[in-house]
């Protein structure tokens, strides 16, 4: 009698021992898989095989101006979400972004230069439109980079402005 209590025990235990491995298991898979969601992002899920379908035309890869473009126009976004608030420190982040991202652009469509003054050069004399405004804007981009404290909240407000009218004046934007 005293066997058959003590196997029945071992049988229970066991079996508790392996549920709580598998569920032990199973938190540490889920684990794993936040963690990489977190640092690396989605891994793309295994699809099943589809029926075959004809196959549709490859979607050609966006060009380096597409790229540029787009990058111009999540940073109008963000700081024309921001321009309301007129904090400072946003505000300069985004003066700085924004011609970070136009200076990209200018490199792109082909201006050459040294610096971003050399290019809005070239575009003016290649007939560029309010290359006059960009330049306003940037000149504050220089005196946050080089001159910290010296421009005025109002100053960063008109520079983000400046930007959307030149981006919208070359189409970029709407």
């Amino acid at each position: 009698m005293i066997i058959l209590g003590l196997k029945i025990t071992s049988i229970i235990f066991t079996a508790a021992v392996l549920l709580a491995c598998v569920i032990l298991g199973l938190e540490v898979r889920r684990l794993n898989t936040k963690l990489i969601h977190e640092h690396i992002g989605h891994a793309p899920r295994k699809k099943k095989p589809a029926a075959k379908k004809t196959p549709e035309p490859a979607t050609p890869a966006p060009s380096a101006e597409d790229l540029v473009l787009r990058e111009i126009r999540k940073r109008w976004q963000e700081a024309k979400a921001d321009l309301d608030l007129g904090e400072a420190a946003g505000l300069q982040l985004h003066t700085l972004n924004l011609d970070a991202a136009i200076d990209s652009l200018l490199r792109q469509r082909g201006f050459e230069g040294q610096t971003m003054k050399d290019r809005l050069d070239d575009a003016a004399r290649s007939g560029a439109t309010r290359v006059d405004t960009l330049m306003k804007a940037h000149r504050i981009r220089n005196r946050i980079a080089h001159e910290p404290g010296s421009v005025s909240p109002k100053e960063l407000r008109e520079a983000v402005e400046w930007f959307g009218v030149v981006l919208r004046d070359w189409r970029v934007i709407e």
